[in-house]
């Protein structure tokens, strides 16, 4: 097979682990997260806008650069592994390497392809051509996920996650973007 055949097969979103450092009940993989976070981001984008309003020349949100986006956010862990999220949160000096570690890790994901494809894989990645407000969605999306396996480890009655919901919720009443306050306004439990 050639090399970019090799790429298209390779299954290392699969075979990742995630939540490894914790005793779960549950299994996800990065390919499930990277799934559901792009999903999650379409549906906010979506929800941004039927709710927000926009004047003219505001960027609405594009959903479907929203998803590959969130797709591909977290691509960069193949490489370097995921890191748990407790760490970073700890360690904001580490947090920053780590982040700059799979900044770096990008360059080397898509070797096989044409420049063109690189470039625009990369991109997808690093979120380049995204929006403030579409990178946003992104991250909004990414903790929703993580916050959809900690609510479902609780209901496994894994108490362990208890404290791991605890700070997931505060991180997520940190996100205090206008576009996600009107959106709490109009869902009242958004978290």
């Amino acid at each position: 097979m050639s090399d970019i055949v090799d790429q298209l097969l390779t299954r290392r979103t699969q075979q990742l682990r995630r939540w490894h450092l914790h005793r779960t009940n549950g299994q996800e993989t990065l390919a499930e997260h990277q799934a559901q976070t792009a999903r999650i981001a379409v549906e906010i984008a979506l929800l941004c806008i039927h709710h927000c309003v926009y004047g003219e020349g505001d960027e609405v949100p594009r959903p479907t650069e929203c998803a590959t986006a969130a797709l591909y956010h977290d691509e960069a862990e193949t490489l370097v592994s995921d890191v748990s999220a407790s760490f970073k949160y700890t360690h904001p000096e580490a947090r920053e390497m780590i982040h700059q570690w799979e900044r770096e890790a990008v360059s080397e994901l898509w070797n096989p392809y044409p420049t063109l494809v690189q470039t625009s894989l990369q991109d997808y990645t690093l979120e380049v051509d995204l929006t403030e407000q579409e990178q946003q969605i992104v991250k909004y999306s990414d903790a929703l996920s993580a916050l959809s396996f900690i609510r479902e480890e609780q209901d496994r009655g894994n108490r362990q996650f208890d404290h791991i919901h605890a700070r997931q919720m505060r991180v997520m009443g940190t996100f205090d973007w206008p576009w996600l306050q009107v959106l709490r306004r109009k869902i009242k439990d958004l978290p």
